[in-house]
Formats: structure tokens, sequence, C-alpha cells
């Protein structure tokens, strides 16, 4: 299984709509804020993410057409300014996907790692790519050194959870 970056995935008006939504819920507080800073929302009943979650779910499924067709989550995030994330895995060898969604791209730092059997690697994705990850693979960000890094992810799994 490899990684795979698809251009244009998440539509412009989407994504705006996304990153909107996701500063409406930072503005009122109703957001998880994480250790390492990262601020957002995971699996929260939200109509407007929701509908998001069901749209580029589908889209995944249809455009991988692979046995990870079973949904087990979301996270919309924002990094800030200093923030990063550890490197870590999030599934079992070969139970899980991520759909890994870049909604802008106007921040420095904030780069995809991840290994595989061929290596490390290092990512930088514009707005509108998806990557398309096993969780099983070691990955990270990089720490975001300026602006604001807005990410979608929705999981994959190959049987119901």
């Amino acid at each position: 299984m490899s990684t795979q970056i698809i251009h244009n995935f998440v539509d412009q008006q989407d994504r705006t709509i996304m990153i909107d939504r996701l500063e409406e819920l930072i503005a009122s507080g109703d957001v998880v804020v994480r250790d390492d800073g990262r601020v957002g929302v995971i699996n929260k009943d939200d109509e407007v993410f929701s509908s998001f979650v069901e749209k580029y779910k589908n889209k995944a499924i249809q455009t991988f057409n692979d046995e990870f067709i079973h949904f087990s989550g979301y996270i919309a995030t924002k990094y800030v300014p200093g923030v990063g994330m550890g490197t870590h895995i999030d599934s079992k060898e070969g139970e899980e996907m991520g759909v890994l969604m870049y909604l802008n791209d106007n921040y420095v730092g904030g780069e995809l790692t991840y290994t595989d059997a061929d290596g490390d690697h290092s990512v930088s994705p514009v707005a509108g790519d998806a990557v398309y990850c096993p969780s099983w693979y070691p990955h990270g960000v990089n720490v975001v050194t300026e602006g604001n890094r807005y990410f979608f992810t929705v999981s994959l799994m190959n049987h119901p959870s």
C-alpha cells in the first residue's frame, strides 16, 4: 500500500466553508485543544462538517476503489505557528487509511512526514489536495512557523468498527 496525492480533491467553496465553520467553533470555545496546541473538532455532531464527511468519504471510496470503505471518524484541525504533531501510528497494519485534506496553503512549515518501506518522506500538498495514506505508517506534522494550517481528515477502515 502506498501513499497517494490527489490534486484538486476538495472544492474551493467547501474549503472556505470548512475553515469558516472551524473558526466559528473556535470563537465559541466549542473545540478540543490538544496538549500539543492543535485546536479542532473530533467526530463532532455538526451539521456543516457532517455534510462534508459524507461528501468526501464517498468521493474517497469512489476514487481509491479499494477495501477501505467503512467510515471510522473525522477530524478538523487548525495548527498555529509553533504547533506540529509528533510522529505516531493510528491503526494496526493494514486496517485504516486516512484521507488527509488540505484546506489552505498560505502557511510555512507544517509538512506531512511519514515513513514507509522506501524510507522517510516529507510532503507539502497545496490547498485542495488530498493525501491518501496508510494510518499504520509512522507519520507526523512538522511545526508550522508562519500562518495557520487548516486540515480535514476522514478515516476509512477495511471493516466495520
